[in-house]
């Protein structure tokens, strides 16, 4: 009975997020026959028989069928806060962001699990972060953080000359400056005596790849802009889950909370996790161009 219950689960939840990610063209009525099909066969095995399902298996049965509900409740840890891994006793971000998903949906208060959750991120060390100046013409700009203040050039070229301070380092032929990961989380304020840009770009250590940040600013001469390093993932044992982030991130963007710090890491890390399907989370959370 598990093996099907299983399955049904997959084909309910496979159906509804080719469909509501791809939107793909095809027959109407065929496509409800699927969907039908995978319910009632997953309503038939899980009837009567939740107390026997394992956690996810009532996650996503509460969230396909809206069964199981004081089932999955009764299985979480610490009074609702979080839900165990089905592979550990101990609490699980995957698991976790799941059941308040299912939850969330079937009118629970999952408040208590969504504060545990945010309390399991941590600052990401797998990207490398630069800060980008961008000008017109040639431009002196000073860079004002922690409590100091560092002036270079920017010449027709757009390289950078000057003093940068122990937080960056000029770096790809001085046209952009490394923030060292002990300045993560530092602001960075930048004005400059002429119309100028400031983004940040993001890659993962060991790639060539460069990222744009969707975040640009800009500012008149004697204006200033600001830049802050917020890179983080949720982790477990201290080190970054990228399928537990995906969970994570998804839920929470769901759930109308701030995920934007959560997007370089899941970014820049996506070819190397293909099994977990990164493009179908992103494609929901990312945020419009």
């Amino acid at each position: 009975m598990k093996k099907y219950v299983i399955v049904g689960l997959l084909v309910v939840f496979t159906i509804l997020m080719i469909s509501s990610l791809l939107q793909a063209q095809v027959n109407a009525t065929e496509e409800q026959k699927k969907v039908d099909k995978a319910y009632t066969c997953l309503q038939n095995n899980v009837k009567g028989n939740c107390s026997i399902l394992s956690t996810e298996e009532k996650i996503f049965s509460l969230l396909a069928i809206n069964q199981c509900k004081t089932e999955l409740i009764s299985a979480s840890s610490n009074n609702g806060e979080c839900w165990s891994s089905t592979s550990s006793d101990n609490c699980g971000i995957k698991t976790t962001a799941q059941a308040i998903l299912s939850l969330k949906d079937a009118g629970s208060d999952t408040q208590p699990a969504q504060d545990w959750l945010l309390s399991q991120n941590k600052s990401t060390t797998e990207l490398n972060w630069y800060l980008q100046i961008e000008n017109s013409e040639t431009t002196s700009c000073t860079i004002d953080y922690a409590e100091s203040s560092y002036t270079v050039e920017i010449g027709e070229d757009k390289k950078i000359k000057g003093d940068t301070g122990q937080c960056l380092s000029l770096i790809q032929d001085d046209y952009w400056l490394q923030i060292h990961s002990s300045c993560y989380g530092q602001e960075f304020a930048i004005s400059c005596d002429k119309g100028f840009s400031t983004t940040l770009l993001f890659s993962k250590a060991d790639s060539s790849t460069i990222y744009v940040s969707s975040k640009m600013h800009g500012a008149d001469a004697a204006g200033t802009t600001t830049e802050k390093v917020e890179s983080a993932c949720f982790s477990e044992n201290n080190f970054c889950t990228y399928e537990g982030t995906l969970w994570a991130a998804l839920t929470l963007d769901l759930l109308n909370k701030d995920v934007s710090r959560y997007l370089p890491y899941l970014i820049t890390l996506a070819e190397d996790n293909p099994r977990f399907l990164p493009d179908a989370f992103l494609y929901l959370i990312k945020p419009s161009d």
